[in-house]
C-alpha cells in the first residue's frame, strides 16, 4: 500500500502540522506553532467533528498566542457548536476591541445570540457584520441564513436568503434552502416557484422533483404531484420516495389499482415493509378484492404478528364480509397492540352498533373522538347511534359539540337541523339547514333522505329554494 493511501487526510492543507501536533501530544513535550498553524490545525478537529480536541488546540494556542483574532474567534466557534453561547458572546466582544473590523467575529456573536433565543442581537450583530465584508459576501449571507434555519426562524433565514439571491441569482443552493423555507412557513405557492426556478438551471435534480411533488401534495394538486415524482424516478430509476409518495397519492385519487403496482415498484427496490403491504392490501380492500387483501395483510403478520394495522385490516374485511364477531376479535387486537389507533376505535364502534351493543358502541366512538376531535365520521356515527336508540336530544348535542370542531361540515349541519326539528326547535333548524344547503346545495337531498316524514313548512320552503 503506498503512502498516499495510508494518509487519513491526503494532500490535505496542514497534514504536515497536524501530524506534528499529535506527536508532541504523544511524547508529552512542547513544540512551537504560528498562528497560521494552529489555525489549520484547530479547522482540522473542527471539520472532523472533533469539537473537545479542537477546544484543547485553542486553548493551548492563546497561551502563545493571547491576541492572535483568528484563533480566537475560532474558540468562539467551537464553544457554540459545544453548547456553550454565552462564553462565545464574551470571548467575541473582546475580539472587537483588538480588531472591531473583523466581520468573522460579529458573524460568530450572531450564531451565539441564535443559540440563545435572541434574535434581535443576532439581527444586529450579523446586519453590522455584513457592513464589513468584502469578499464573498453572499457565502456570508448563506452561512448567516443556515444558522436562522436551525433554530427555525424561517422568516429570519428568508430575509438573508433574498439577500444572497439578489448577490447571485443563479445560485440553486439558495434557491434550494428559499424554497424551503417557504414550505415551512407555509407558502407553498412561493416554495413551488423557488424549485421551479432551480430546476430551470438544474433540471436533473431527483431530489427537487421530488420535494416539488411533496409540495405540489400539499396543495391537494395531485396530478402534478404525480408528474413531480415521475420525473424524480425518470432521472433516478431507484429512488424509492418517489415511488412510495406516487402509490399514496395514486391511492388518495381512489386509483388504487394503479397505487397496488407503483406500491410493488417501490418494494422492488426495497425490502418487504409492513406498512407498504398494508397498503396494497388495503388498496384491493378498497376495489371490493377481500380475499386479495387479506393474502397481504397475513403475509404482514407472519412477518410481524405484533403490526397492529394488518390486524385492523383484516378485522375490516370480516366486516365487509358481514362476520362480525370475527370482525370485532380482529379489532380488538388491533387496539390491545395500539391502544391509540384512532381508526381501529371507530371501527370498534362499527362493529358493536351491528351487533347492536349500544353502550359498547358509544364508548369505543367516544375514545375514537377522545383521539381525534376533527374525525367527523365518528361524530355522525355517534349522534346517528343516539338517534336510532331514541335519544334525539342527546344525538342533537352530539353533533352540536362535533360542529366545534367541523364548523364546514355540511353532513353533520343537516343531521343537526334534523334533530333540531324533531326536538322542536325549529328556528335553530332553518339558520342551520340555511348554513347546510348554502355551502352545498346536495344537503337539501341529504336532508330528504335522513328525515322521517314530511318536514314543517318553513324547512320544506328552505329545501325546495336550494335543490340543485
Amino acid at each position: 500500500m503506498n503512502e498516499e493511501t495510508d494518509n487519513p487526510f491526503p494532500e490535505k492543507a496542514g497534514y504536515e502540522t497536524v501530524r506534528r501536533y499529535e506527536e508532541m501530544l504523544r511524547n508529552n513535550t512542547r513544540y512551537y506553532f504560528d498562528v497560521d498553524e494552529f489555525e489549520d490545525i484547530i479547522d482540522h478537529y473542527m471539520d472532523t467533528n472533533r469539537l473537545s480536541k479542537a477546544l484543547d488546540v485553542a486553548q493551548y494556542a492563546t497561551r502563545q498566542h493571547p491576541l492572535a483574532t483568528g484563533i480566537l474567534i475560532r474558540k468562539a466557534q467551537i464553544l457554540i457548536d459545544k453548547g456553550q453561547p454565552l462564553d462565545a458572546i464574551r470571548i467575541c466582544k473582546e475580539v472587537a476591541k483588538i480588531e472591531p473590523d473583523n466581520p468573522e467575529l460579529y458573524i460568530a456573536q450572531g450564531i451565539g445570540y441564535n443559540h440563545l433565543g435572541d434574535f434581535k442581537s443576532a439581527v444586529r450583530a450579523f446586519d453590522h457584520g455584513l457592513t464589513l465584508v468584502n469578499e464573498n459576501k453572499p457565502e456570508v449571507i448563506y452561512q448567516i441564513a443556515l444558522s436562522m434555519q436551525q433554530v427555525n426562524q424561517y422568516k429570519l433565514a428568508m430575509k438573508y436568503l433574498q439577500q444572497a439571491i439578489n448577490l447571485d441569482p443563479e445560485n440553486i443552493t439558495v434557491l434550494y434552502d428559499m424554497a424551503f423555507c417557504c414550505e415551512r412557513l407555509e407558502m407553498l405557492e412561493k416554495s413551488v416557484e423557488y424549485y421551479k426556478r432551480y430546476l430551470d438551471l438544474d433540471p436533473y435534480s431527483e431530489n427537487v422533483w421530488y420535494n416539488l411533488g411533496v409540495v405540489y401534495n400539499r396543495l391537494d394538486n395531485f396530478e402534478k404531484a404525480i408528474e413531480s415524482y415521475d420525473y424524480a424516478i425518470a432521472i433516478d430509476e431507484t429512488y424509492s420516495s418517489a415511488y412510495y409518495n406516487k402509490a399514496n397519492t395514486l391511492a388518495n385519487l381512489n386509483l388504487y389499482r394503479e397505487a397496488i403496482e407503483v406500491y410493488k415498484e417501490f418494494l422492488f427496490h426495497e425490502e418487504d415493509t409492513e406498512q407498504v403491504l398494508c397498503y396494497i392490501g388495503e388498496c384491493h380492500e378498497k376495489l371490493g378484492e377481500m380475499d386479495e387483501a387479506l393474502v397481504y395483510y397475513r403475509k404482514v403478520l407472519k412477518m410481524n404478528d405484533k403490526f397492529a394495522d394488518a390486524w385492523l385490516g383484516i378485522g375490516l374485511v370480516m366486516f365487509e364480509k358481514q362476520m362480525y364477531y370475527e370482525s370485532l376479535y380482529y379489532v380488538k387486537r388491533a387496539i390491545i397492540l395500539e391502544e391509540d389507533n384512532q381508526d381501529a376505535w371507530y371501527a370498534q364502534g362499527r362493529v358493536y352498533t351491528k351487533l347492536e351493543f349500544y353502550e359498547e358502541a358509544v364508548a369505543s366512538y367516544e375514545k375514537a373522538l377522545e383521539l381525534d376531535h376533527y374525525d367527523e365520521e365518528s361524530w355522525v356515527n355517534l349522534a346517528d347511534l343516539y338517534y336510532h336508540t331514541k335519544k334525539i336530544r342527546k344525538a342533537s348535542e352530539t353533533l352540536e359539540e362535533g360542529l366545534l370542531y367541523n364548523k364546514d361540515s355540511g353532513l353533520m349541519l343537516v343531521r343537526y337541523a334534523a334533530y333540531l326539528v324533531l326536538t322542536g326547535d325549529i328556528e335553530k333548524a332553518c339558520t342551520v339547514l340555511l348554513q347546510a344547503v348554502k355551502a352545498d346545495r346536495y344537503m337539501s337531498v341529504e336532508f330528504d333522505i335522513y328525515f322521517p316524514g314530511e318536514p314543517p313548512e318553513v324547512i320544506k320552503n328552505i329545501l325546495n329554494k336550494y335543490r340543485p
